[in-house]
Protein backbone atom coordinates (compact mmCIF):
# COMPACT_ATOMS: atom_id res chain seq x y z
CA UNK A 1 0.00 0.00 0.00
CA UNK A 2 2.76 2.31 0.55
CA UNK A 3 4.26 1.78 -2.62
CA UNK A 4 1.09 2.17 -4.42
CA UNK A 5 0.15 5.59 -2.35
CA UNK A 6 3.96 6.71 -3.11
CA UNK A 7 3.52 6.01 -6.60
CA UNK A 8 0.23 7.78 -7.09
CA UNK A 9 1.48 10.90 -5.66
CA UNK A 10 4.30 10.40 -7.58
CA UNK A 11 2.09 10.65 -10.76
CA UNK A 12 -0.11 13.24 -8.97
CA UNK A 13 3.03 15.17 -8.56
CA UNK A 14 3.76 14.79 -12.44
CA UNK A 15 0.39 15.64 -13.37
CA UNK A 16 0.44 18.56 -11.78
CA UNK A 17 3.93 19.81 -12.92
CA UNK A 18 2.79 19.03 -16.09
CA UNK A 19 -0.10 21.43 -15.75
CA UNK A 20 1.94 24.56 -14.26
CA UNK A 21 4.39 23.88 -17.27
CA UNK A 22 2.06 24.32 -19.89
CA UNK A 23 0.29 27.42 -18.11
CA UNK A 24 3.56 28.83 -17.44
CA UNK A 25 4.45 28.06 -21.28
CA UNK A 26 1.23 29.96 -22.38
CA UNK A 27 1.77 32.82 -19.75
CA UNK A 28 5.71 33.59 -21.13
CA UNK A 29 3.98 33.24 -24.84
CA UNK A 30 1.77 35.65 -24.36
CA UNK A 31 3.89 38.14 -22.76
CA UNK A 32 5.87 37.29 -25.36
CA UNK A 33 3.45 38.24 -28.74
CA UNK A 34 2.54 41.34 -26.35
CA UNK A 35 5.99 42.31 -26.24
CA UNK A 36 6.59 41.97 -30.11
CA UNK A 37 3.27 43.68 -30.75
CA UNK A 38 4.36 46.93 -27.98
CA UNK A 39 7.69 46.80 -29.59
CA UNK A 40 6.06 47.14 -33.49
CA UNK A 41 3.86 49.48 -31.97
CA UNK A 42 6.56 51.87 -30.65
CA UNK A 43 8.79 51.38 -33.88
CA UNK A 44 6.48 52.53 -35.82
CA UNK A 45 5.59 55.38 -33.97
CA UNK A 46 9.18 56.30 -33.82
CA UNK A 47 9.26 55.40 -37.70
CA UNK A 48 6.37 58.06 -38.17
CA UNK A 49 7.94 60.67 -35.96
CA UNK A 50 10.97 60.79 -38.17
CA UNK A 51 9.76 61.07 -41.27
CA UNK A 52 7.33 63.59 -40.44
CA UNK A 53 9.82 66.51 -40.26
CA UNK A 54 11.23 65.17 -43.71
CA UNK A 55 7.43 65.62 -45.30
CA UNK A 56 7.36 68.83 -43.87
CA UNK A 57 10.24 69.88 -45.30
CA UNK A 58 9.48 68.68 -48.61
CA UNK A 59 6.11 70.78 -48.48
CA UNK A 60 7.86 73.85 -46.95
CA UNK A 61 10.61 73.59 -49.86
CA UNK A 62 7.81 72.34 -52.87
CA UNK A 63 6.16 75.87 -51.40
CA UNK A 64 8.88 77.85 -51.00
CA UNK A 65 9.79 77.28 -54.83
CA UNK A 66 6.57 77.78 -56.17
CA UNK A 67 6.42 81.22 -54.13
CA UNK A 68 9.97 82.11 -55.83
CA UNK A 69 8.30 81.38 -58.75
CA UNK A 70 5.23 83.28 -58.23
CA UNK A 71 7.78 86.58 -57.30
CA UNK A 72 9.62 85.77 -59.72
CA UNK A 73 6.93 86.73 -62.34
CA UNK A 74 5.34 89.18 -60.47
CA UNK A 75 8.63 91.41 -59.74
CA UNK A 76 9.47 90.62 -64.07
CA UNK A 77 5.98 92.09 -65.12
CA UNK A 78 5.58 95.56 -63.98
CA UNK A 79 2.61 97.57 -63.04
CA UNK A 80 0.18 94.28 -62.44
CA UNK A 81 1.43 92.88 -66.17
CA UNK A 82 1.97 89.41 -67.18
CA UNK A 83 3.15 87.46 -70.35
CA UNK A 84 -0.60 87.41 -71.57
CA UNK A 85 -1.92 90.75 -70.80
CA UNK A 86 -2.08 93.21 -68.73
CA UNK A 87 -4.33 95.06 -66.00
CA UNK A 88 -5.34 98.50 -65.11
CA UNK A 89 -6.91 99.77 -61.95
CA UNK A 90 -10.51 98.60 -62.55
CA UNK A 91 -10.67 97.23 -65.86
CA UNK A 92 -10.72 93.37 -66.41
CA UNK A 93 -7.99 91.95 -67.75
CA UNK A 94 -6.74 89.87 -70.55
CA UNK A 95 -5.65 86.27 -69.85
CA UNK A 96 -4.64 85.63 -73.41
CA UNK A 97 -3.55 89.04 -75.14
CA UNK A 98 -0.04 88.93 -75.23
CA UNK A 99 1.65 91.81 -74.14
CA UNK A 100 5.57 91.03 -74.00
CA UNK A 101 8.13 93.14 -74.97
CA UNK A 102 8.94 94.51 -71.71
CA UNK A 103 5.32 94.38 -70.67
CA UNK A 104 4.96 97.84 -72.11
CA UNK A 105 0.88 97.74 -72.16
CA UNK A 106 1.33 99.55 -76.21
CA UNK A 107 2.87 96.94 -77.80
CA UNK A 108 -0.17 94.31 -76.65
CA UNK A 109 -0.79 91.92 -79.51
CA UNK A 110 -4.04 90.97 -80.06
CA UNK A 111 -5.20 88.65 -82.91
CA UNK A 112 -7.22 84.96 -82.83
CA UNK A 113 -4.06 83.37 -81.46
CA UNK A 114 -3.91 86.05 -78.41
CA UNK A 115 -7.84 86.56 -78.03
CA UNK A 116 -8.78 89.07 -75.13
CA UNK A 117 -11.37 88.08 -72.18
CA UNK A 118 -14.84 89.00 -73.38
CA UNK A 119 -14.76 91.31 -70.36
CA UNK A 120 -11.54 92.93 -71.01
CA UNK A 121 -12.77 97.07 -70.73
CA UNK A 122 -9.75 99.38 -70.94
CA UNK A 123 -9.64 102.66 -69.11
CA UNK A 124 -11.19 104.77 -71.82
CA UNK A 125 -11.38 108.58 -72.85
CA UNK A 126 -12.62 110.55 -75.51
CA UNK A 127 -11.67 111.45 -78.78
CA UNK A 128 -11.85 115.41 -79.15
CA UNK A 129 -15.60 115.42 -80.78
CA UNK A 130 -14.74 117.30 -84.07
CA UNK A 131 -12.12 115.05 -85.42
CA UNK A 132 -14.65 112.30 -85.49
CA UNK A 133 -18.25 111.40 -86.01
CA UNK A 134 -21.64 112.93 -84.19
CA UNK A 135 -21.55 110.33 -82.04
CA UNK A 136 -18.37 110.53 -80.84
CA UNK A 137 -15.71 107.57 -79.84
CA UNK A 138 -13.39 106.60 -77.33
CA UNK A 139 -9.92 105.55 -77.33
CA UNK A 140 -7.34 104.04 -74.16
CA UNK A 141 -7.07 106.78 -71.93
CA UNK A 142 -2.98 105.98 -71.22
CA UNK A 143 -2.62 106.84 -74.81
CA UNK A 144 -5.86 109.38 -75.54
CA UNK A 145 -4.01 112.48 -75.80
CA UNK A 146 -1.30 111.46 -78.57
CA UNK A 147 -4.30 110.78 -80.64
CA UNK A 148 -5.91 113.43 -79.45
CA UNK A 149 -2.62 115.84 -80.53
CA UNK A 150 -2.20 113.71 -83.89
CA UNK A 151 -5.11 114.68 -84.91
CA UNK A 152 -4.78 118.54 -84.28
CA UNK A 153 -1.37 119.09 -85.32
CA UNK A 154 -2.88 116.99 -88.80
CA UNK A 155 -6.12 119.78 -88.81
CA UNK A 156 -2.97 122.83 -88.78
CA UNK A 157 -1.71 121.72 -91.83
CA UNK A 158 -5.38 121.08 -92.99
CA UNK A 159 -4.32 117.96 -93.41
CA UNK A 160 -8.54 116.48 -92.77
CA UNK A 161 -8.08 113.59 -90.67
CA UNK A 162 -10.89 111.62 -89.10
CA UNK A 163 -11.44 108.75 -86.96
CA UNK A 164 -14.04 106.63 -88.56
CA UNK A 165 -13.81 103.74 -85.93
CA UNK A 166 -12.08 102.99 -82.54
CA UNK A 167 -12.84 101.10 -79.32
CA UNK A 168 -15.30 98.55 -79.86
CA UNK A 169 -16.62 96.67 -77.12
CA UNK A 170 -16.88 92.81 -76.95
CA UNK A 171 -21.06 93.37 -77.42
CA UNK A 172 -20.96 95.26 -80.53
CA UNK A 173 -18.28 93.12 -81.84
CA UNK A 174 -19.91 89.90 -81.79
CA UNK A 175 -23.45 91.71 -82.73
CA UNK A 176 -21.48 92.34 -85.48
CA UNK A 177 -19.99 88.97 -86.23
CA UNK A 178 -23.05 86.90 -85.25
CA UNK A 179 -25.06 89.74 -88.18
CA UNK A 180 -22.34 88.69 -91.38
CA UNK A 181 -22.17 85.09 -90.11
CA UNK A 182 -26.33 85.26 -90.72
CA UNK A 183 -25.35 87.31 -94.15
CA UNK A 184 -23.27 84.52 -94.92
CA UNK A 185 -26.17 82.10 -94.38
CA UNK A 186 -28.05 83.93 -96.04
CA UNK A 187 -26.03 84.29 -99.44
CA UNK A 188 -24.81 80.73 -99.24
CA UNK A 189 -27.85 78.24 -98.06
CA UNK A 190 -25.55 75.38 -98.50
CA UNK A 191 -23.12 76.92 -96.06
CA UNK A 192 -23.32 74.67 -93.15
CA UNK A 193 -22.75 77.10 -89.35
CA UNK A 194 -19.01 76.06 -89.18
CA UNK A 195 -18.16 77.43 -93.28
CA UNK A 196 -20.60 80.46 -92.33
CA UNK A 197 -18.54 81.30 -89.47
CA UNK A 198 -15.20 80.75 -91.60
CA UNK A 199 -15.83 82.86 -94.08
CA UNK A 200 -17.84 85.48 -91.80
CA UNK A 201 -14.10 85.58 -89.67
CA UNK A 202 -12.74 86.73 -92.93
CA UNK A 203 -14.85 90.32 -93.41
CA UNK A 204 -15.52 90.77 -89.56
CA UNK A 205 -13.01 89.41 -86.94
CA UNK A 206 -14.69 87.29 -84.27
CA UNK A 207 -15.61 88.66 -80.72
CA UNK A 208 -12.39 88.67 -78.63
CA UNK A 209 -9.54 88.69 -81.25
CA UNK A 210 -10.30 92.18 -82.79
CA UNK A 211 -7.58 95.21 -81.96
CA UNK A 212 -10.32 97.79 -81.58
CA UNK A 213 -11.80 95.95 -78.61
CA UNK A 214 -8.40 96.85 -77.49
CA UNK A 215 -8.59 100.32 -77.68
CA UNK A 216 -5.27 101.42 -78.87
CA UNK A 217 -6.45 101.49 -82.90
CA UNK A 218 -8.18 103.56 -85.12
CA UNK A 219 -9.38 103.50 -88.89
CA UNK A 220 -9.38 106.91 -90.92
CA UNK A 221 -11.63 108.32 -92.85
CA UNK A 222 -12.69 105.58 -95.32
CA UNK A 223 -12.41 101.83 -94.81
CA UNK A 224 -10.75 101.46 -98.26
CA UNK A 225 -7.05 100.67 -99.75
CA UNK A 226 -7.57 103.62 -101.55
CA UNK A 227 -7.04 105.58 -98.47
CA UNK A 228 -3.16 104.57 -99.85
CA UNK A 229 -3.45 107.46 -102.46
CA UNK A 230 -4.79 110.53 -99.74
CA UNK A 231 -3.09 113.38 -98.71
CA UNK A 232 -4.08 112.22 -95.06
CA UNK A 233 -2.11 109.07 -95.41
CA UNK A 234 1.35 110.47 -96.80
CA UNK A 235 1.05 112.60 -93.60
CA UNK A 236 0.56 110.15 -91.63
CA UNK A 237 3.72 108.19 -93.13
CA UNK A 238 5.31 110.81 -92.34
CA UNK A 239 4.36 112.03 -89.07
CA UNK A 240 2.60 109.49 -87.08
CA UNK A 241 5.50 107.86 -85.25
CA UNK A 242 5.98 111.29 -83.58
CA UNK A 243 2.90 110.72 -81.83
CA UNK A 244 3.20 106.94 -81.28
CA UNK A 245 1.40 105.28 -84.15
CA UNK A 246 1.93 102.99 -86.81
CA UNK A 247 0.41 101.12 -89.78
CA UNK A 248 -0.49 98.10 -88.24
CA UNK A 249 -1.55 95.81 -91.23
CA UNK A 250 1.40 96.64 -94.15
CA UNK A 251 1.27 95.84 -97.61
CA UNK A 252 4.39 93.67 -96.90
CA UNK A 253 3.60 92.17 -93.82
CA UNK A 254 0.33 90.10 -94.78
CA UNK A 255 1.78 86.90 -93.88
CA UNK A 256 3.06 87.97 -90.61
CA UNK A 257 -0.12 89.73 -89.48
CA UNK A 258 -2.63 87.42 -90.90
CA UNK A 259 -4.43 90.52 -92.07
CA UNK A 260 -4.68 92.37 -95.58
CA UNK A 261 -3.76 95.51 -96.34
CA UNK A 262 -5.55 98.09 -94.14
CA UNK A 263 -3.89 101.39 -94.06
CA UNK A 264 -6.83 103.56 -92.86
CA UNK A 265 -5.76 100.95 -89.35
CA UNK A 266 -3.04 103.06 -87.48
CA UNK A 267 -2.30 101.63 -84.07
CA UNK A 268 -0.35 103.37 -80.51
CA UNK A 269 2.48 101.71 -79.72
CA UNK A 270 4.20 104.75 -77.86
CA UNK A 271 6.77 107.08 -79.42
CA UNK A 272 10.08 105.07 -79.11
CA UNK A 273 8.62 102.31 -80.29
CA UNK A 274 7.33 103.54 -83.17
CA UNK A 275 10.14 105.16 -84.63
CA UNK A 276 12.20 101.78 -84.10
CA UNK A 277 9.62 99.57 -86.10
CA UNK A 278 9.87 102.19 -88.70
CA UNK A 279 13.48 102.38 -88.91
CA UNK A 280 13.73 98.40 -89.19
CA UNK A 281 10.88 98.12 -91.13
CA UNK A 282 9.21 95.86 -88.50
CA UNK A 283 5.67 94.83 -87.91
CA UNK A 284 4.07 94.44 -84.39
CA UNK A 285 4.19 91.08 -84.20
CA UNK A 286 7.87 90.93 -85.59
CA UNK A 287 8.65 94.02 -83.26
CA UNK A 288 7.61 92.27 -79.91
CA UNK A 289 9.46 89.26 -80.85
CA UNK A 290 12.87 90.76 -81.81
Amino acid sequence: MKKYYSKHNKKRKNKKSGGKSFFGFAAVSVLLIAGIIALIIFLTKKSQAKSAPKNTNSVIMVSSLLSKGSNSNSNSNLNGNNSYGYNTGNTVSSTNAAAVKNNNYPLTVVNKNNPLNAGYVPSLGNITAQYTNPLGLQFDSRAISYLNNMLSAAHQKNINLMVISAYCPYSKQLELYNDEVKNQQKSNPNFSKTKAEEEAAKIVEKPTTSEMQLGLSVYFNEKSTSFEKTDEFKWLKENAQNYGFVLRYSSNKTTITGKEYMPYCWRFVGTENAKKMNEKNLSLEEFVNS
